[in-house]
C-alpha cells in the first residue's frame, strides 16, 4: 500500500511504476517489442486539505493574499534539490501565478533553475481556498558538478503567468548540498599529479571589451582521494608571453580538494576582472595549478582556445544637461548635472558623471524622493552606477557616464516632496562635497527640485 502523505496538496497525480534490478532499470515493452519510456499509472485525486489557524508566523507576504510561512531544502540525489515552500492563503488569487526557483553560489553563479505553475500545474493558485495550507513540492535539477557547502541562496519569486509581473521575491540563504557529483567516464585534458584532474576548461566569452569580467567554466576530476587543498591561478597571456594579469583562487571556492573523494566531479566559474585600461588585441588564458601549503606547482594547461580584448565605446565630452551640479563624492566621481522628467505615474532622473580616478569598487548610486519635514522616503531605487553592463571598476579617469533612474510613483500620497542622490558600496555611503547652492547632509546630496505628486 502507497501511504499518501498527510501534507500532500489536493489535486491530481499520477503514479509513476518503475522496476530495478542489480544491473539498473528495466524498460518496459510493449505487446509489439517496442521499448518505451516513463510508465504512468491511471491518474489519482487527492481529497482533502489542511486548514490554517491563522496563527502560523509569516516569513513574507506575496501581496495581501498569499503568506509565505515556511521555506525548506532537502538533497537525497547528487543531481537534485528539493524544495518545499508552505503558503497560507488568506483570500482567492486573481490570478494563476507561477514560481520561479534560482539556486547561486556565493558569486552568485546560478547552478538550478525552474520556472512552472504551482503543483507543475496540478495544483494552481486559482485552486487555493482561503484559510488553507498549499504544500509546495519542487525538484531542482543541479548542473553536473555543483559542489557540496552551505554558501548556496535560493531565490523564491511568484509572479503573474500572464503578465510575468513578479508579486513578491524571497531569499533563504545558507542552503546546503551535501553530496557531490560522482563518476567514472570522465574526459582527462591534463592531469595534476596523482589525483586531481582538469576534464573540463572554456571560456563563457571570447570577445569582450576593456574592463570586463572574462568568464571561465572548469571541471576538475578527483582521479584518486585528494589528500591536501589545491589552488588554481588563472592566467591571461599577451602574444609573446607575457603574463598581463592573474587571479589565484580555490580550484572550488567553499568545497576544499582535500575533502574530494575519489571520482568526484567538481565544478566551478571563475570572472577574471579586466583592467579598464587593458591593452587591446589577443589574448591566451592559462590554469596553473599548485599546491595551497607549499606552493609546489602541479602543472599548467593553456585553453585551446584565444580572447581578444576590443577597445571600449567611451565619452569624455559632458553632454547637454538641464541642471549643472558639479558635486564631488569621495574624491572618485563627480556628478556634473541631471535632467528632470516627471509624469503621474513615473518620475526619470538622468544623472551625468564624470569619472575623477580610476575604481577598484562598483559604486551603487541610491535616489529617495521624501518628505522633507519627516524624512520619511516615500520611493527609492538603488542601482549599479553606469548599470550592470558598466559598473564603475570599467570607467577610467576623465570619462563621462550617464543614467536613467525611475522612480515609481504609484502609491504616493499627494504632495510635495524633495529628491536626493548618493553613492554607496555595501553600507558605506562617499562623502559629498557640495558646490555652492546645494546642501549634502547625511552624506546624500540634495537636488534643487521640489517634485508635486497630484
Amino acid at each position: 500500500m502507497l501511504q499518501i502523505p498527510a501534507t500532500t496538496a489536493r489535486g491530481v497525480y499520477l503514479l509513476n511504476l518503475q522496476l530495478d534490478s542489480r544491473e539498473g532499470g528495466i524498460s518496459p515493452v510493449n505487446a509489439r517489442g517496442e521499448t518505451l519510456g516513463t510508465t504512468y499509472l491511471l491518474p489519482i485525486r487527492v481529497y482533502g486539505e489542511t486548514p490554517a489557524s491563522g496563527a502560523e508566523p509569516v516569513v513574507q507576504w506575496f501581496g495581501d493574499r498569499i503568506a509565505l510561512l515556511d521555506v525548506q531544502t532537502r538533497q537525497q540525489l547528487a543531481d537534485t534539490l528539493e524544495v518545499t515552500l508552505t503558503w497560507r492563503v488568506q483570500a482567492s488569487a486573481p490570478h494563476n501565478y507561477k514560481t520561479a526557483l534560482r539556486l547561486r553560489d556565493a558569486s552568485g553563479w546560478e547552478v538550478a533553475r525552474l520556472d512552472t505553475q504551482p503543483g507543475y500545474g496540478f495544483h494552481p493558485t486559482s485552486m487555493w481556498r482561503p484559510e488553507e495550507l498549499v504544500y509546495d513540492r519542487y525538484v531542482l535539477h543541479l548542473d553536473d558538478g555543483t559542489p557540496p557547502g552551505t554558501q548556496y541562496v535560493l531565490d523564491a519569486t511568484l509572479y503573474e503567468a500572464a503578465s510575468l509581473r513578479p508579486i513578491g521575491t524571497i531569499r533563504s540563504p545558507d542552503v546546503g548540498i551535501t553530496q557531490p557529483t560522482m563518476r567514472q567516464d570522465y574526459p582527462v585534458l591534463q592531469a595534476f599529479g596523482p589525483a586531481i584532474a582538469l576534464s573540463e576548461a572554456h571560456l563563457l566569452q571570447t570577445e569582450l571589451e576593456q574592463g570586463e569580467k572574462l568568464g571561465i567554466a572548469l571541471k576538475w576530476a578527483a582521479v584518486s582521494r585528494v589528500d591536501r587543498d589545491y589552488e588554481c591561478e588563472v592566467v591571461l597571456i599577451d602574444a609573446v608571453g607575457t603574463a598581463i594579469h592573474s587571479q589565484t583562487m580555490p580550484p572550488a571556492g567553499g568545497y576544499p580538494s582535500s575533502l574530494w573523494p575519489k571520482d568526484a566531479i567538481v565544478a566551478s566559474h571563475f570572472e577574471l576582472r579586466l583592467a579598464a585600461d587593458i591593452p587591446v588585441g589577443q589574448y591566451n588564458v592559462a590554469v596553473k595549478v599548485r599546491e595551497a601549503a607549499t606552493g609546489e606547482e602541479a602543472g599548467t594547461f593553456t585553453l585551446p582556445t584565444a580572447v581578444r580584448i576590443i577597445e571600449a565605446a567611451r565619452s569624455f565630452s559632458a553632454p547637454e544637461m538641464q541642471q549643472t551640479v558639479d558635486a564631488d563624492f569621495g574624491e572618485r566621481i563627480r556628478l556634473l548635472g541631471y535632467d528632470l522628467q516627471s509624469s503621474d505615474a513615473v518620475l526619470r532622473l538622468r544623472l551625468h558623471w564624470r569619472a575623477l580616478t580610476a575604481m577598484d569598487t562598483d559604486y551603487k548610486v541610491f535616489v529617495h524622493l521624501f518628505d522633507p519635514v519627516t524624512e520619511i522616503i516615500m520611493a527609492q531605487e538603488d542601482v549599479l552606477a553606469g548599470s550592470d553592463a558598466y559598473p564603475t571598476t570599467r570607467w577610467v579617469p576623465d570619462e563621462v557616464v550617464s543614467d536613467t533612474i525611475s522612480l515609481q510613483l504609484a502609491g504616493v500620497p499627494n504632495g510635495t516632496y524633495a529628491l536626493a542622490v548618493g553613492l554607496y558600496h555595501e553600507a558605506l555611503r562617499l562623502s559629498v562635497a557640495a558646490p555652492p547652492g546645494f546642501t549634502a547632509p547625511a552624506d546624500r546630496l540634495l537636488l534643487n527640485e521640489a517634485i508635486q505628486t497630484p
